[in-house]
């Protein structure tokens, strides 16, 4: 099967499955998870497409994960697929000991171990800080926390970053259910989408708990980094197209002064100033993907260009529907949001327009 094929089975199937009455009401949930869409999302293998096929997975298919990923960003669907899918399933692939992924990984593929990824530190910010290590021979004690992390409160496993007491970044693989560890839900603007505190009160970890040595974690950290950039700009890519369609569709049928607003300059101007943004959002994921989703230059590309389009797409869509896409009702909120968190979620553009820079810059020297 093609992208192309997996993009229109992933669309029929996510739509049937996902339809904005869905979204709503499971976003008014506690949970806020379509577990019966993520049930059908483990019955035709999208958990598996970043786990190798030793473990029960579809091998690493970037093609086909972007493709995934924008789908159930076009329709805003509840589900924990780039925590787990994405992340989870690249964190745990890279553990250290071979337990590790003959034990978790078959499950996540199933659709029955969730993984929450905590990264806070790796993209600065005034909430980067993160959990401090104080280590001593044979185990290390946990303190402090981690915000905005995503579907922590529906996690089985919890990868955390931590900076230790001796400044040795370390990465620690968790039961969600550890002693001491404490998961809330932050508010944030997106209703759609659960971002969660995870706090550390003296939890303690042996050596053991380590997914992979030290000398490897800003290796594996600046791979979730990209990883996460680029998921996340393959969301807004799928929402952004949504966001045009609607609105071109909207202005074809929605009559003023005796004919279609389509037909007015203006809007056929800001309809075309539209398309171009979300074109070029799709570019930027298709080279990204084309890259292994693990290009520094590429990734960062592709969040920032795809992000700042998707706010800006549906700020314009938002001013072509008038009075009505200002309403509460109607779906083009639940998109406005979604897309203004995905503007700082993972590295705002500005951080990662710096991170082409070095990029390019190391790339040149």
């Amino acid at each position: 099967m093609t992208a192309e094929d997996l993009r229109v089975v992933a669309r029929r199937l996510v739509e049937e499955r996902s339809p904005t009455a869905t979204v709503r009401a499971v976003a008014a949930t506690p949970e806020g998870v379509d577990w019966a869409l993520w049930e059908q999302m483990a019955a035709v293998g999208w958990l598996g497409l970043w786990v190798d096929e030793r473990f029960g997975g579809a091998g690493r298919f970037p093609d086909e994960m972007v493709v995934v990923l924008a789908e159930l960003g076009r329709a805003l669907a509840g589900a924990p697929f780039l925590s787990t899918a994405l992340l989870g399933a690249a964190a745990l692939g890279a553990a250290e000991d071979d337990d590790v992924r003959n034990e978790h990984l078959p499950q996540l593929v199933a659709g029955r171990c969730r993984v929450a990824v905590a990264l806070t530190a790796a993209f600065g910010g005034r909430h980067g800080q993160a959990p401090l290590a104080e280590v001593r021979r044979g185990h290390a004690r946990l303190r402090g926390a981690c915000r905005f992390v995503a579907d922590a409160h529906v996690a089985d496993l919890v990868v955390v970053h931590a900076i230790g007491d001796d400044r040795i970044e370390r990465l620690y693989l968790l039961p969600a259910d550890h002693d001491g560890v404490g998961i809330t839900v932050e508010p944030t603007v997106d209703e759609t989408r659960r971002l969660c505190r995870i706090e550390f009160d003296g939890v303690d970890v042996a050596d053991g708990a380590l997914l992979v040595p030290e000398g490897r974690t800003a290796g594996l950290v600046e791979h979730l980094v990209r990883l996460a950039a680029v998921g996340l700009a393959a969301d807004s890519a799928g929402g952004g197209r949504r966001a045009l369609e609607t609105t071109v569709r909207y202005t074809k049928d929605r009559s003023q002064f005796g004919r279609p607003i389509g037909s007015f300059q203006a809007i056929k101007h800001r309809c075309a100033d539209m398309y171009l943004r979300v074109e070029a959002a799709d570019t930027t994921v298709g080279v990204a993907a084309a890259a292994g989703l693990d290009d520094q230059v590429s990734s960062s590309v592709a969040k920032s260009c795809a992000a700042d389009a998707y706010a800006s797409v549906v700020h314009d869509a938002v001013l072509c529907h008038g009075a009505i896409g200002a309403m509460w009702e109607h779906d083009l909120h639940l998109y406005l949001k979604r897309a203004k968190l995905n503007q700082v979620l993972y590295g705002s553009s500005a951080w990662h327009r710096r991170r082409i820079v070095d990029g390019v810059m190391a790339a040149e020297a």
